[in-house]
C-alpha cells in the first residue's frame, strides 16, 4: 500500500515535469535578455529602433514598448538599456538590416547621456 502511494506521487511529479518542460519549450525558448546601446537606424520615413550589444550584434526592436523607447531616444541618448523580449528570425517589413529581431516585452534604462539637442 505504501508503494502505491509513492508510485502515484512519483507519477504525478513526472507528469507535472513533462508539462512544465513542454510549456517552457513552446513559450519561452526564444526569450532573450540583451544589454546594449539603443539607436535609430534607417532613413525617414522608415526609421527603425535597434540595440547593439557588447559583442557588436544588432537586433531590431519591435512592439509597443519599442515605440515608447523610440520616443525616449529622441530626447536623450540611451547608452545602456536592458531589453527583454522574444527573438524572431528573418526580415520584417520594412526590411531591417539584421535578420535578428526582438519583439520587445520589457525594458529598463540603465544609463543615458545628456540631451541630444544641447
Amino acid at each position: 500500500m505504501l508503494r502505491v502511494k509513492y508510485g502515484r506521487l512519483l507519477l504525478t511529479i513526472l507528469v507535472v515535469a513533462v508539462i512544465c518542460s513542454a510549456v517552457y519549450y513552446v513559450y519561452f525558448r526564444n526569450l532573450v535578455l540583451v544589454v546594449g546601446r539603443v539607436y535609430v537606424t534607417g532613413n525617414e520615413p522608415f526609421t527603425q529602433l535597434a540595440i547593439e550589444d557588447a559583442t557588436g550584434n544588432s537586433y531590431g526592436l519591435f512592439g509597443d514598448q519599442a515605440t515608447e523607447l523610440k520616443k525616449m531616444q529622441e530626447t536623450r541618448r540611451l547608452t545602456k538599456v536592458l531589453v527583454v523580449g522574444f527573438l524572431r528570425e528573418g526580415l520584417r517589413p520594412p526590411a531591417f538590416r539584421t535578420e535578428k529581431n526582438i519583439d520587445l516585452v520589457w525594458y529598463l534604462v540603465l544609463e543615458t547621456e545628456s540631451s541630444i539637442n544641447t
